[in-house]
């Protein structure tokens, strides 16, 4: 029985990315296509898709009979969609032919092998299409220039105007084509979309749910809430706490002690591979802020699967593997100190280079949006990227240790007290002033004023102050610079370098980013004779490698706003970096631009 058609059905058909290493036969893909293509046929007819009922799809409307288009990206080897729409009633079946099918010029084949339920299947190869460069062009151009030109002078000039602009263009950047013709439109009113321009996510109660949960784990002061064990009642506890420093190694249990025991064995393409799955598919950065400019979410996306964002992913996870679980292994067995240090060292170079969002490679508006120095870097950009990094990290925990985590019994307790030491392991290293740790868009609301309220309280117990607080914001160091003022063992020799360095100066921060314990205090304590600061707390100590290696970095991250204050005094004597035989005015100038940048900048 052959089943009459009696109207046109298009489907469409998404592929998953293929390597192309990985790239399988024509056959097995032609299969899977076709039997896709009937089952949605009939779904669309509302018949039920059954052995017989393909066989009638096969013989009334075969997909050698639809026009066929394809969708290709930079990700994948084989197409990443087809759109199969059936050719219209009553076209005969020598007319039907696969469209974009390419002969011997084109350098495609057609070819036939036998299916079930038919005679035979033609199948071809999706490609993308052969495209002309400058070169073949030129080749074929001068090919013809012996021969006549049939229109005579006006071909001939014709041909003469096409080469130049073909020359002209040979060497054009092609973002800043692409973004000139996007303006040219806007200017003339044409606000259809290409299929190059990116979308705005519209999400749903997924997306709100995401939100909610990265706002009870990382984002304050939702995140400062936690649950004491045994207790049904939430409590407020700042990440300041001595509590959280008095209690770094989490006690595991005794039936997961042998599954923590193992460090993080993970590869940088798993890593790489999860992460960009949830910023692509998962992240909700347009619930973060109140702006509507896709291009502005798809420049920060890229910019987070970029190898330094993997790269600082794992090397964080592994910081906070030895920190936390680190007693679970042999003091033998366990990451020694200048391993520590040289970790620390490379996750602030790591975290320079992706915080540095001039370096994106979208010129033009991306750069602009990305800027740090713009509205946007310190107030957005930047706090969602050590969001979705800490995000990323904990995928990496739930990932090695399945069981542990998932536990029904003391799972949620272990991921809690993971995330507390996750976030104030983030806090010491890169924002001692937690300003990488909030969303203006959430600040406003009743329940954060609430609990911002409980927590200032809270904070102003621990000696933190609004007053101590605006003038560490002040005169605020990164981590990063107040190592190298300290890395040697000494306090900087010039004065005024001190003077800068204890106004913001912190004993916890210091003795995270060296990786060493901090020394107990005197029993005279307090100030010295002469009413300078008393000796700190923490004595680190770098040897002459780590400390140029800091130094570099260091020098980078200043460049922006103090590079022509520094730049001087850097010639001969940069390869001395002991702190304490620095020149006078090049110690001065670091600390003076640290100072006048700020938090955000330096």
């Amino acid at each position: 029985v052959r089943m009459a058609r009696f109207s046109d059905v298009e489907v469409s058909i998404r592929l998953s990315v293929v390597q192309s290493k990985e790239v399988g036969q024509p056959d097995d893909y032609f299969k899977t296509i076709n039997d896709s293509y009937t089952a949605q046929y009939l779904e669309a007819l509302g018949v039920e898709p059954s052995l017989r009922h393909r066989k009638a799809v096969a013989r009334s409307a075969p997909l050698e009979q639809c026009e066929i288009e394809a969708s290709w990206d930079d990700h994948s080897a084989v197409a990443r969609s087809l759109r199969i729409t059936q050719a219209p009633v009553g076209r005969s079946a020598s007319s039907g032919k696969l469209p974009g099918a390419r002969g011997a010029e084109g350098g495609g084949r057609a070819a036939e092998a036998p299916a079930v339920g038919v005679d035979k299947w033609k199948y071809m190869e999706v490609g993308p299409p052969h495209v002309r460069d400058a070169a073949e062009i030129c080749r074929a151009f001068g090919r013809e220039q012996g021969k006549a030109s049939p229109q005579g002078d006006k071909g001939q000039a014709l041909m003469h105007m096409q080469m130049h602009d073909i020359a002209a263009s040979e060497f054009a950047n092609g973002s800043l084509v692409d973004e000139l013709e996007h303006m040219r439109r806007q200017a003339r009113g044409d606000h259809s979309r290409c299929d190059e321009d990116p979308e705005l996510v519209q999400w749903g109660e997924e997306g709100m749910r995401e939100v909610e949960s990265l706002k009870r784990k990382f984002i304050l002061p939702f995140a400062a809430e936690r649950l004491p064990p045994g207790s049904k009642k939430t409590v407020v506890v700042p990440w300041q706490s001595p509590e959280y420093r008095e209690h770094v190694e989490i006690q595991v249990p005794k039936q997961h002690s042998a599954e923590l025991s193992h460090p993080i064995s993970m590869s940088l393409d798993q890593i790489m591979e999860e992460a960009v799955e949830y910023i692509e598919n998962r992240l909700p950065l347009e619930l973060l802020t109140t702006r509507r400019d896709p291009w502005f979410f798809a420049a920060m996306r890229e910019r987070l699967c970029a190898p330094e964002a993997t790269r600082l992913t794992g090397l964080l996870a592994h910081l906070l593997y030895w920190t936390v679980f680190g007693h679970l292994r042999a003091p033998a067995k366990r990451l020694p100190q200048p391993s520590q240090q040289s970790l620390i060292l490379t996750l602030q170079e790591l975290w320079s280079r992706l915080s540095d969002t001039s370096r994106s490679k979208k010129p033009g508006r991306h750069g602009e949006l990305m800027a740090r120095e713009a509205p946007s870097g310190a107030s957005f950009v930047l706090p969602a990227f050590m969001l979705a990094i800490k995000r990323n990290v904990e995928g990496v925990f739930r990932r090695q240790y399945p069981k542990a985590f998932s536990d029904v019994q003391t799972g949620d307790e272990l991921v809690a007290r993971l995330l507390e030491q996750l976030n104030v392991l983030v806090m010491n290293i890169f924002d001692p002033d937690c300003v990488y740790a909030s969303f203006g868009a959430f600040d406003s609301s009743i329940e954060a004023i609430k609990m911002y309220r409980k927590l200032n309280v809270l904070q102003m117990k621990l000696g933190l102050t609004p007053a101590t607080k605006m003038l560490g914001r002040e005169f605020r160091t990164t981590p990063m610079m107040l190592l190298l003022m300290n890395g040697d063992g000494g306090a900087p020799e010039n004065p005024k370098t001190r003077m800068f360095l204890q106004k913001s100066a912190s004993d916890v921060v210091l003795a995270t980013v060296s990786a060493s314990p901090p020394r107990r205090p005197s029993s005279s304590g307090g100030s010295g004779k002469d009413g300078s600061p008393a000796s700190p707390m923490v004595l680190p100590r770098l040897d002459e490698r780590r400390r140029q290696a800091l130094y570099r970095t260091a020098c980078k991250r200043i460049a922006s706003v103090g590079l022509e204050v520094v730049s001087s005094h850097q010639g001969s004597r940069a390869s001395s970096l002991s702190t304490t035989s620095l020149p006078q005015t090049l110690t001065s100038a670091v600390a003076a631009a640290a100072a006048a940048a700020g938090a955000a900048a330096v």
